[in-house]
C-alpha cells in the first residue's frame, strides 16, 4: 500500500518542480491542493530542496495537517483571496514557482501572484491557459502544461532517472510514502464516492483483499496433516505466525513426519496430532469438541486430505470410487457442518488440476476434487469463507508425486513440478485473493495435447513444418500384409489411434467390441478420429463415422469392406454427405454429432 502511493505522485511532483521548474533553495513556491497525492509529494520535495512553501487546501482540517508538517503559509483553496495574502507576505514580490491544479479564477490568481520571470507549471485539465495568453502578461513567464502520460510515451528516457532519484530518496528516508485511505476492489464504488467528496488526505488505494490473517492466539487445523503436503502447509502456517496447530491423519506419523513435528515443537509451536478419518463424522466431531476446550479458538482450516486408487473407468467399482471420494466429499462436508458457526478467517480446500482437465485413470479423484471446487462456491454463496485451489504438481508431495514414485507416468504430462518455495509463495498470494477458486500450476502449453474447451484459449502450438510422408503408413502396411492378416493390422492401427485420441496410455487395451463412447469418446474426439483416418487412409469419410460404427471391430470391418472393391483405375466417387459436413461450421457439426451421440446411446 505504501509503495503504491509513491510512483505517480512523486514522479509528477519531481518532474514539475525539479525537471521543469528548476526549483532552487530559498525560492518561494505555491503548491495548490497541497494535501492531495501530488501536493503532498511536492511539499516533501520542496522542503528537501530548502524552498519556502505557500500552500492551499480545502478544509481547516487539511490546512492544520499542512501546518503540522511544517508548512508556515497555508491558505484556503476555496477562495482566490490567497493571492493578496501572498503578495502582502512577500512584500509584493510574489512567488517564483506555481504548481497549479485548480481551475477558473484560481488560475488567474496564480498568474497574478507569480513574480517577474517566474515559472507556472499547470497539471490541471480544465480552463487551461494558452501560451499566448500567458505571454501577454509581459512578465517573461516560463509556462509549462504537463501531462505525465504523454511525457512517458514521447520522452521515456527522462522518466527512469527521475524514478531512480525518487527511489534513492525513499530508501534514504529523505522522502516518505504518502498517507492513504485503503479500499478493497469490491468497494471500488464507495472509494470513488469518497474521492468525489474530497475529504481524504494523500492517496486513495484500491487493493485486493488483505493477506490471510494468521494469529499466534488462534488454532489452525490441517487435514492430511501428517503427509508431505500437510507438513509443508504446517510449516507455512508457522512462518506466517501460527503457534497452535492440529494435524489430522488416518495413520501414525512416519519417521520423517515425526522429525518435522519435533522441529516445529522445538521452535515453540504447539502441535497436536490426532488419528482421524475426516470422512467419519463422529471421529471428527470428538476431536473438534476436544479442541474447543483445550486449544485457542479455531480460526483456520486447510483441507489437504486425499487418497488415490487409479484405474480406467470400466475397471472402477463403487467401493473404489467411495475410497477416493470420501476424504474429499464427506471430509469437506463434515468440516463444513461442524465448524460453520466458528469465526473462521479461512477455509482452504486443496483441489487439483485434474478437476479442470480430467485425468486418465483417475475418474474418482477428478470427481472428488470437482466437488471441492463446487463446495467452495457453495460456502461463499452463503457468506462463509472458502477457497478451492486447483494445484498442479508439487515436487515431493501431493498426488502427482505419489504417482511418480509408483513408477507410473504423471497423469498430467504437460504440468511440471513447481519448486516447494514457489508453491508456498503462490499459496500466500492465493490466500489473499477474494475468490472461490483458482488454479496454481506450471504448465508447458506446447506439450498439451487435445485441450478441453476450458483450456483451448491458452494452448498455442507453434507451426510445425510439414513432414515427409511416412514410408510405412497404414496403407503401405495393409498392402504388404497377407490378405488374411489385413484386418488384424487395421485393427491394431485403429486401436493405437483410439488410445491417442482418448488420451490413454499405450498400456490400456480396448476390446474391439467395446463402444468407444463408453471409453469417453465425445463429439470433438470423434471428429478428430475421423480426420486422422481421412488423412492416413486417403479417402473421404463421413463426420458421423464413429457413431455409425461405434466400436473398433465394426469400424475395421467397414473400412476393410470399402477397401476391397476399389480398383486402381476406377474413378473416385464423391462423398456428398462428407462434403455437406465439411461446409458446416464447427458449432453446426458439433450439434449434429451431439444428436448422433444421443441416438446411439
Amino acid at each position: 500500500v505504501e509503495a503504491s502511493t509513491i510512483p505517480n505522485a512523486f514522479l509528477t511532483a519531481h518532474h514539475c518542480l525539479v525537471e521543469l521548474g528548476r526549483m532552487q533553495r530559498g525560492e518561494r513556491i505555491l503548491i495548490h491542493a497541497a494535501t492531495g497525492g501530488v501536493g503532498l509529494a511536492a511539499v516533501q520535495i520542496a522542503m528537501q530542496a530548502g524552498a519556502e512553501i505557500f500552500a492551499t487546501a480545502g478544509s481547516e482540517q487539511k490546512r492544520e495537517y499542512l501546518r503540522a508538517l511544517g508548512v508556515r503559509h497555508v491558505f484556503s483553496s476555496r477562495q482566490p483571496g490567497f493571492a493578496s495574502e501572498i503578495r502582502e507576505l512577500t512584500g509584493g514580490k510574489g512567488v517564483d514557482l506555481v504548481l497549479n491544479s485548480l481551475a477558473g479564477d484560481f488560475i488567474d490568481a496564480g498568474f497574478d501572484v507569480l513574480a517577474e520571470g517566474g515559472r507556472f507549471i499547470e497539471i490541471g485539465k480544465t480552463g487551461i491557459w494558452t501560451h499566448e495568453r500567458a505571454d501577454a502578461l509581459g512578465k517573461s513567464i516560463q509556462y509549462h502544461v504537463v501531462d505525465l502520460g504523454i511525457v512517458m510515451q514521447e520522452d521515456p528516457e527522462r522518466i527512469q532517472p527521475q524514478l531512480l532519484k525518487i527511489s534513492s530518496a525513499i530508501q534514504a528516508g529523505s522522502l516518505q510514502p504518502l498517507p492513504s485511505h485503503v479500499f478493497d476492489f469490491d468497494d471500488a464504488a464507495p472509494a470513488f464516492r469518497f474521492m468525489a467528496q474530497a475529504k481524504h488526505i494523500g492517496k486513495i488505494v484500491l487493493r485486493h483483499a488483505g493477506a490471510m490473517r494468521i494469529s499466534a492466539d488462534a488454532a489452525y487445523l490441517v487435514t492430511g496433516g501428517l503427509g508431505a503436503l500437510g507438513l509443508h502447509v504446517a510449516r507455512w502456517l508457522v512462518q506466517h505466525g501460527a503457534r497452535h496447530l492440529l494435524l489430522l491423519g488416518r495413520n501414525s506419523p512416519s519417521p520423517e513426519a515425526a522429525n518435522a513435528i519435533s522441529a516445529l515443537r522445538g521452535a515453540g509451536v504447539r502441535v497436536e496430532i490426532r488419528a482421524v478419518d475426516v470422512s467419519n463424522r463422529s471421529q471428527l466431531e470428538a476431536v473438534l469438541s476436544e479442541v474447543q476446550v483445550t486449544m485457542p479458538p479455531l480460526c483456520g482450516i486447510v483441507h489437504a486430505a486425499g487418497v488415490l486408487d487409479d484405474g480406467i473407468l470400466t475397471q472402477q467399482t463403487w467401493s473404489r470410487f467411495e475410497q477416493v471420494m470420501a476424504p474429499k466429499v464427506a471430509g469437506a462436508w463434515n468440516l463444513h457442518e461442524l465448524t460453520r458457526h466458528a469465526p473462521l478467517d479461512f477455509f482452504l480446500l486443496f483441489s487439483s488440476m485434474a478437476s479442470l482437465t480430467g485425468s486418465p485413470g483417475q475418474s474418482g479423484y477428478a470427481a472428488g476434487n470437482s466437488f471441492l471446487d463446487a463446495f467452495a462456491h457453495y460456502r461463499r454463496a452463503r457468506g462463509l469463507t472458502a477457497l478451492s485451489i486447483n494445484w498442479g504438481a508439487w515436487p515431493d508431495a501431493g498426488m502427482a508425486a505419489k504417482v511418480e514414485t509408483q513408477g507410473r507416468r504423471r497423469v498430467l504430462p504437460a504440468i511440471r513440478p513447481m519448486p516447494e518455495q514457489d508453491c508456498l509463495s503462490c499459496l500466500t498470494l492465493a490466500a489473499a485473493q477474494n475468490c472461490a477458486q483458482l488454479a496454481i500450476a506450471d504448465v508447458d502449453w506446447a506439450k498439451w495435447e487435445n485441450p478441453t474447451r476450458l483450456l483451448s484459449s491458452l494452448v498455442r502450438h507453434a507451426p510445425v513444418p510439414e513432414a515427409a510422408p511416412a514410408q510405412d503408413g497404414i496403407l503401405e502396411r495393409l498392402s504388404s500384409a497377407p490378405e488374411s492378416n489385413r484386418r488384424k493390422v487395421l485393427l491394431e492401427y485403429l486401436r493405437g489411434e483410439a488410445l491417442d485420441v482418448l488420451g490413454l496410455g499405450k498400456s490400456h487395451f480396448i476390446d474391439e467390441r467395446q463402444p468407444l463412447v463408453r471409453m469417453g469418446l465425445d463429439s470433438l474426439m470423434a471428429v478428430e478420429f475421423r480426420n486422422r483416418l481421412v488423412v492416413s487412409l486417403k479417402r473421404p469419410l463421413t463426420a458421423t463415422l464413429l457413431f455409425d460404427y461405434p466400436n473398433l471391430g465394426r469400424l475395421a470391418d467397414y473400412l476393410q469392406e470399402r477397401e476391397a472393391p476399389r480398383q486402381a483405375a476406377a474413378p473416385e466417387t464423391k462423398d456428398s454427405y462428407a462434403e455437406t459436413i465439411d461446409s458446416l461450421t464447427d458449432a453446426q457439426a458439433e450439434e449434429l454429432l451431439r444428436e448422433e451421440l444421443g441416438q446411439s446411446s
